[in-house]
């Protein structure tokens, strides 16, 4: 980077310092700025974007190497060869190839330009970071299918919210990706749904509006609805023969320890479990 930075102030010296006086004498000193505009001014364009190539190298790298901010380590680095570039450039320009008009305003333009790059690294998008969490399942790209628009939705069902990438419209905030939710409205294309959400010490209940095709049945209550079916069944039955249900068929028993059991060692000798001991292996 400082030689690229460098070599447009050798090139210009190298091509325009021996015709200059040419210029100045046949009153052509707007041509001579006009070509150190070009050269000098673009090239600084050009060493912006060699410091942006240079910061994804270093971003890859420093990954692959080191557990840290990558991309704060690669910036800061970026930087410093950039400022090294300038100082030099600017020695050069001034020093070692002294001229009326040595002084320039490409190295504040490189600067203007790494500032503006620096900036798009931290992005404040609605959607951002939502390239894999949008993404459809595997080999599930395509055509939706027509089942998705056939499901029918009802006030008081509940919902998983799950955004669909191939449907921009109507799709939820990433916050509300895989919450589960309770319908309180239905359009023709959407529904409403009223999602908890945490914020700091309190819990609010949000109101959103997703469409058809960012919304599924949930099947959380699923093992509840057929534990009520079998319960009824049994207490029909139970009435109709005279008798009483047992608790335990009725209510739900967490499962209990294991059953008494003897071990014998006959051949079965214990086996004394220990960590492996170290070895360096060189």
């Amino acid at each position: 980077m400082v030689a690229t930075i460098v070599g447009a102030c050798v090139l210009d010296h190298i091509f325009l310092w021996q015709t200059r006086w040419d210029f100045i004498r046949l009153n052509k000193s707007g041509d001579i700025w006009m070509m150190r505009f070009i050269v000098l001014n673009g090239h600084a364009v050009y060493s912006a974007w060699l410091l942006v190539a240079s910061s994804l190298n270093l971003t890859i790298w420093l990954k692959n190497k080191l557990p840290l901010n990558v991309e704060g380590w690669a910036t800061t680095i970026s930087l410093i060869l950039l400022t090294i570039g300038i100082i030099v450039y600017w020695i050069f320009e001034n020093f070692i190839f002294p001229s009326p008009m040595a002084y320039t305003w490409s190295p504040w333009l490189v600067c203007f330009l790494v500032g503006t790059t620096d900036i798009m690294t931290n992005p404040k998008g609605y959607r951002r970071g939502t390239r894999h969490l949008f993404a459809r399942d595997f080999k599930k790209n395509g055509r939706i299918p027509l089942a998705t628009y056939m499901k029918i939705y009802k006030r008081g069902d509940i919902v998983d919210i799950k955004g669909n990438g191939a449907v921009q419209k109507g799709m939820p905030h990433r916050f509300y990706h895989g919450k589960t939710g309770r319908v309180f409205n239905v359009t023709r294309h959407a529904v409403g749904i009223i999602v908890n959400k945490r914020v700091r010490h309190r819990i609010i209940a949000k109101r959103i509006n997703v469409r058809i095709e960012h919304v599924k049945h949930s099947k959380c209550r699923a093992d509840f609805l057929n534990r009520v079916k079998l319960n009824e069944q049994l207490k029909r039955g139970a009435k109709e023969s005279g008798k009483s249900v047992p608790l335990a068929s009725i209510k739900r028993q967490p499962q209990g320890p294991r059953k008494q059991h003897l071990v014998r060692t006959r051949g079965n000798k214990p086996q004394i479990v220990e960590p492996i001991p170290y070895q360096f292996v060189a």
